[in-house]
């Protein structure tokens, strides 16, 4: 039988969850990590690439298989310690190999016997955490661990995000005791089937299409049938009305596109991607926007409108806010990085990478300077924002009665700035992580209880998270502009995680060159690197002051 508490670490595990994947999420409470599986797939991508020569040194791959082993070792999905320790020091072994100019001789058979393992790992990745988690294995310390390993997994296997938020609600919804056994279970059976076929209809929102009438002809559909399957929807979302109005039109044009996915959301994101790659075409085809396509489309096989962009996460940078910099004078530094950054919602996975990267290297780049060394400054500056970042967030959240009643919240609303951070993080540190209400804000004062009792630790390996995204980043760039590779396994999870916590830290470096004493981008970085390295030490800043 499940204890109480049991049942309540696996319902925080499952809300977090939501949480994670939801694109409403502030970047601190956003999934950054790849799952195990995935992982595994990134460094065998990026060793072939080493030892091919699309990479020129073999830093890339050392970085990727020395934290990937640290997953591995961590992650009981793949398997008993045996098991991970063998696919570790098999990882271990692809680093260890000299490249003498073509690949070592036994690569071939190390690489496939790591794919193997790998593929043993996945086969019950999600049935083994389930028996971790009945067998009692679960712990408030492994709460967001487990969170996070078991959403990527879902993710990375090919489920779409939309599709797996709406299926975790449900089931918290219908479920009241053993939620999180239950999420395993059936997605272990969700995980085990085959993707299937979804075919959409996409009306022509601008454009001649006399004059795109050869290159769309052989996928346009009878306009009649689509108007006949349109009436007889039952949708009644806002979108109806702007798909009938292009159906009603004269010179309606729609076409259709099927294709093969886990879930309908996921069909939809490739058939954003193709619709991308179409209008692009036409754009350097002829010049100038001639053919742009409905970002509401009709889904034919569940018989449904989808808005192609209605689940995208929306990037904020809330220092331009703050010092009111919309149409004042701007450093031309950070204009131009918001410029790139702000294009990649209208942009293909591909160009996306390269622009936000851009971004990322216009502010923090230098003379002399390597690719790595913006990533991990920035990754510097994301981790040390991280602490106050949650305490902030949490300033606003519901607390229970009872820590209303020992007063818990005294004095927080009447204080201005950093205090206010202080005497949250003081509630906590004296009542605990319980003065909250939802099980997704317990988390995130056990997380901040963490940084409190081992700051350097916590926020170190915080920070190597942020490394991970932003070195993913700077791969995933130069594979596009230097290697030529369109199609890499952790495209997909790079757009997915990267933009928004490059917003988060550009939002850093807005707000220090509007601030009483102006800090500079470089000068920002120092600081931040400075602080981490100091952390456990009498010299060391308050954890919210970090930046200060």
């Amino acid at each position: 039988m499940v204890t109480p508490e049991q049942n309540t670490l696996q319902t925080t595990v499952a809300e977090r969850m939501l949480e994670l994947i939801d694109v409403r999420s502030p970047w601190h409470r956003s999934l950054w990590q790849l799952g195990t599986i995935h992982a595994i797939a990134e460094v065998l991508e990026c060793t072939n690439a080493t030892w091919d020569g699309a990479i020129n040194n073999g830093n890339a791959q050392k970085y990727l298989v020395d934290r990937c082993q640290i997953q591995v070792l961590g992650d009981v999905g793949i398997g008993d310690l045996p098991a991970r320790e063998l696919l570790a020091e098999k990882l271990k072994k692809l680093a260890s190999k000299k490249l003498n100019g073509s690949a070592p001789s036994q690569q071939p058979l190390l690489e496939k016997e790591i794919e193997e393992l790998a593929e043993r790992g996945k086969r019950d990745y999600l049935r083994r955490w389930k028996i971790h988690v009945e067998t009692g294995g679960l712990t408030r310390d492994s709460v967001e661990r487990t969170a996070r390993q078991v959403v990527s997994h879902f993710l990375d296997d090919g489920f779409d995000r939309r599709h797996i938020h709406g299926w975790l609600k449900a089931t918290l919804n219908n479920t009241t005791d053993s939620v999180l056994t239950q999420i395993l279970d059936s997605g272990h059976d969700m995980c085990r089937k085959q993707e299937v076929d979804y075919s959409f209809a996409v009306p022509v929102q601008h454009g001649n299409t006399e004059r795109h009438a050869a290159g769309i002809e052989a996928i346009r559909l009878d306009l009649e049938v689509v108007r006949n399957e349109f009436a007889k929807l039952e949708d009644t979302s806002r979108y109806r009305g702007a798909f009938e109005r292009l159906l009603s039109q004269d010179s309606a044009a729609v076409v259709g596109q099927t294709f093969r996915a886990r879930d309908p959301h996921a069909a939809a994101a490739k058939l954003k991607e193709w619709l991308q790659k179409v209008e692009a075409r036409a754009m350097v085809g002829h010049g100038g926007r001639t053919l742009t396509f409905s970002k509401v489309v009709l889904d034919r096989t569940d018989g449904r409108l989808r808005d192609l962009y209605s689940q995208e996460a929306s990037l904020r940078v809330p220092a331009m806010d703050r010092h009111n910099l919309y149409a004042g004078a701007l450093n031309a530094q950070l204009d131009n990085a918001l410029a790139l950054l702000s294009s990649y919602r209208n942009l293909s996975p591909v160009a996306s990478v390269a622009t936000t990267w851009a971004a990322v290297e216009g502010l923090l780049g230098h003379p002399g300077a390597q690719g790595i060394d913006s990533a991990d400054g920035l990754a510097a500056i994301v981790a040390c924002s991280f602490p106050r970042a949650e305490l902030e967030d949490l300033l606003g959240r519901p607390m229970t009665e009872a820590a209303t009643a020992v007063g818990a919240g005294n004095g927080i609303a009447e204080a201005e700035g950093s205090h206010r951070a202080r005497l949250m993080l003081e509630a906590i540190r004296t009542y605990g992580s319980d003065i909250f209400t939802t099980p997704c804000d317990v988390a995130a004062a056990e997380r901040i209880l963490q940084v409190d009792r081992d700051p350097a630790g916590t926020v170190t390996r915080i920070r190597d998270y942020f490394c991970d995204v932003f070195r993913r980043l700077y791969y995933q760039r130069n594979f596009v502009m230097h290697a030529a590779k369109f199609d890499s396994v952790s495209l997909p999870s790079t757009v997915r995680s990267a933009p928004k916590l490059v917003a988060s830290g550009l939002d850093r470096v807005v707000h220090a060159q509007h601030v009483r004493k102006p800090i500079e981008p470089l000068a920002l970085v120092a600081r931040a690197q400075n602080e981490i390295t100091l952390l456990g030490t009498t010299d060391a800043r308050e954890i919210f002051r970090l930046l200060k």
